[in-house]
């Protein structure tokens, strides 16, 4: 029972020490945890995908976790992953009102539910990831502009993914612009960023709270005097000139 007892310190412990489980990760639709039962090594579980209360996926324990083997036993196949209906992406859009982002993370944990079949419980999603490149494509979409950055694009992939989808997969390792009011490589240069991390991700995340200028035109001071100041709703003052203040 050692390794049980240490799991329970480690992940969630569910009904006395009968199932235990997490749900880990969430990548594009691909939707992975684990889950074990005690008493039934070797049984494959069922699991049933949630979100918003419908049902979008399921799955069946059918995967070996080695990186589970100082708790469990080893070999067992505990592992899963669900191909679910709807992409983490799409679960940021559909879950975010205003700009929030904390509040747009503790929204997917509480909206994208993995039950055991045939039991009320639910997977613990406490530390679950949302995909890297989803979470930064949700953060950019607002700030590549179709129109402008699909014109550095091969016309055979125009249409294919979205433009800040293709941004954030390899557009700004290119240097290209996502729109005529970032220049990547004065941002970079800027704030001395390095080579390996994405410019206009850290300049919604990080950048624009220190009110750090997007473009050497962009003047950051000017333009919240323009427009009476604070933001409220607005990512970054980028954001707000895109969407509200390019006629001022």
């Amino acid at each position: 029972m050692e390794k049980l007892e240490s799991i329970s310190i480690a992940y969630a412990d569910f009904e006395s020490g009968r199932f235990y489980g997490h749900l880990d990760h969430l990548e594009n639709n691909h939707l992975s945890g684990w889950v074990y039962c005690h008493g039934a090594e070797n049984a494959e579980i069922q699991l049933d995908v949630y979100a918003g209360g419908l049902l979008v996926g399921q799955a069946t324990t059918n995967a070996v976790r080695p990186d589970l083997e100082a708790f469990l036993p080893a070999g067992k196949r505990v592992g899963f992953t669900a191909n679910i209906a709807m992409s983490a992406h799409a679960l940021w859009r559909e879950v975010t009102a205003g700009s929030d982002i904390q509040a747009a993370a503790a929204a997917i944990r509480e909206q994208l539910t993995v039950r055991i079949r045939g039991t009320s419980l639910r997977l613990p999603s406490d530390h679950f990831v949302v995909g890297k490149r989803d979470f930064q494509e949700w953060l950019c979409r607002d700030l590549v502009e179709d129109e402008f950055y699909g014109k550095h694009l091969p016309i055979e992939q125009r249409g294919v993914v979205s433009s800040a989808r293709h941004y954030v997969e390899t557009g700004w390792t290119s240097g290209l612009a996502p729109c005529p009011f970032f220049s990547p490589t004065y941002y970079q240069n800027l704030v001395g960023l390095e080579a390996v991390e994405n410019p206009l991700v850290h300049y919604v995340l990080e950048g624009a709270s220190r009110d750090l200028p997007p473009h050497p035109l962009f003047d950051i001071h000017f333009y919240r005097d323009q427009v009476g100041g604070d933001l409220p709703g607005y990512l970054t003052p980028l954001h707000h000139f895109i969407q509200v203040g390019d006629g001022l």
